[in-house]
């Protein structure tokens, strides 16, 4: 899935940066606001729009429901047209899914984060067809869906073409068990996954290469990143003492940050392969990678980065006294009005010989469920929907992009490189909140945080539950793949 279509005035300013109307790499403090939303789907080069020409469902209604979390609660079913470029065009999307079709999108019924899914399987339990396409939580809920066979298999719904642009194959292969698909992401969902954010002002003083360049050439790893942010050490108030009011090399909430690193690194924590979910956790490199983190994360002269349920005061990157922070690419528009020149780029490889950057996403996903008793209208609403998003992630990455957010057309490169680099993990995202697969999933977070360095004896302790909840997953989804 691409998911930057360009818009034609921010093509102009990419064009005119790298074709000598001005040199790669100067900041352009002039906000990149110039581009109007458009609400037109647009699609890969030569690839077809899904042919609705035949299709009239005489006004039916499509029933929805969501979840309340995230992006998700946020915009996409707004009532009317408000103005705001993102919420116009997730209006646009429901209105030309019904002219497409000839539906009526009814208003979603909303579930509770941590109780939505329970609310769909109560309809289902009772085998009521009450809803047609769900919106999940990120993390919440996979495991019951999946395993009470409450999900429908996507891949048998008409219509429906994973092989197109506004669908993400390689993170809907990621999570496929068996031969089965329950889960689609792609355009449909608003993604955001996890990058970095630097300030510019503080990696010019202490003359560190062009971040840009370094992603450019494969030489952002996981060693320059630390070496770069150890580099920066100042007692601002000159009390004697390195606190939030000081000037380090990271600065923000790493409650959900350091879950990032290990899957930026090359580390996948399962895999799914023929004889079931594989755990890969544990290895030499995993070791490593956790002890560089705990030495620097927990230096607080060198980092202030904190752990939100831990302190009552902590800095932010907005503060403007830190190089570095790890932050979903939705955080770069609460920074607009903050008076600091940052860049964006992408999480960090382990060396260089990595062939790829990795940027986890806390994603959630599209499903339907398994009493629906209109597989035709839902599979070509669900496609439809999918190929009308593609305007909304336009309208959303512009949004990021505007005003004092980011100041450098370098930005719409990188933001394309983080996109096209998100990975999700299989067993993080079915049993993320899962007692026991969660001591590995928040394995940095939980050891850190008590200030607990012994990562092996966790792991060792922790081994045989986590894989016996991986067993069970797999071969409940499999019974229900044989028994349909």
């Amino acid at each position: 899935m691409k998911h930057l279509k360009l818009l034609p005035a921010l093509l102009l300013i990419a064009t005119l940066a790298s074709c000598g109307g001005e040199a790669a790499g100067t900041t352009d403090t002039t906000p990149v606001d110039t581009a109007p939303a458009t609400t037109e789907a647009v699609t890969e080069p030569g690839y077809p729009a899904p042919d609705t020409s035949s299709l009239d469902f005489g006004g039916d209604e499509l029933r929805i429901f969501s979840v309340q979390w995230g992006n998700v609660s946020k915009y996409y079913f707004p009532e009317e047209e408000t103005g705001d470029s993102v919420l116009d065009a997730c209006y646009s999307r429901l209105r030309n899914v019904e002219e497409a079709l000839n539906v009526k999108i009814a208003e979603p019924a909303w579930g509770a984060d941590g109780q939505a899914h329970k609310d769909v399987m109560k309809t289902v339990q009772a085998g009521d067809d009450a809803y047609d396409m769900v919106f999940t939580h990120c993390i919440d809920g996979y495991s019951d869906y999946a395993t009470n066979n409450a999900v429908y298999n996507l891949d048998a719904l008409p219509y429906v073409n994973f092989e197109a642009p506004w669908w993400s194959k390689s993170m809907i292969d990621t999570f496929r068990i068996g031969t089965e698909t329950y889960f689609g992401f792609g355009d449909i969902i608003l993604n955001t996954p996890s990058s970095i954010f630097f300030n510019k002002e503080i990696a010019a003083e202490y003359d560190m290469p062009d971040h840009y360049q370094m992603v450019r050439d494969g030489k952002w790893t996981y060693d320059t990143f630390l070496k770069q942010a150890r580099m920066v050490s100042i007692d601002v108030n000159g009390d004697g003492k390195m606190d939030y009011n000081d000037k380090t090399g990271y600065a923000g909430d790493l409650t959900e940050s350091l879950g990032n690193i290990p899957f930026a690194v090359g580390i996948q924590l399962t895999k799914y392969t023929d004889d079931g979910l594989q755990l890969n956790f544990w290895s030499d490199k995993l070791l490593e990678v956790f002890n560089k983190t705990y030495d620097y994360f927990l230096d607080p002269s060198v980092s202030q980065g904190y752990f939100r349920h831990y302190v009552d005061v902590g800095q932010g990157f907005g503060d403007g006294l830190s190089l570095y922070t790890i932050a979903n690419v939705s955080g770069m528009a609460s920074l607009r009005d903050v008076d600091i020149e940052f860049g964006v780029v992408p999480m960090p490889k382990y060396d260089e010989s990595q062939s790829e950057y990795r940027c986890y996403v806390w994603s959630p996903s599209v499903c339907v469920p398994t009493t629906i008793l209109r597989p035709e209208l839902v599979g070509a609403a669900l496609e439809q929907f999918a190929y009308e998003s593609v305007p909304v992630t336009n309208a959303y990455i512009e949004d990021l992009i505007r005003g004092k957010s980011t100041r450098d057309t370098e930005t719409l490169e990188m933001l394309d490189i983080i996109y096209d680099s998100q990975v999700l993990d299989i067993g993080g995202t079915y049993l993320g909140f899962d007692s026991n697969f969660r001591k590995v999933f928040y394995c940095f977070y939980d050891l850190m945080s008590t200030k607990n360095d012994n990562v092996a004896s966790f792991y060792e302790k922790s081994e045989k539950a986590i894989l016996k909840v991986l067993d069970n997953l797999y071969t409940k989804v499999i019974e229900n793949q044989s028994i349909d």
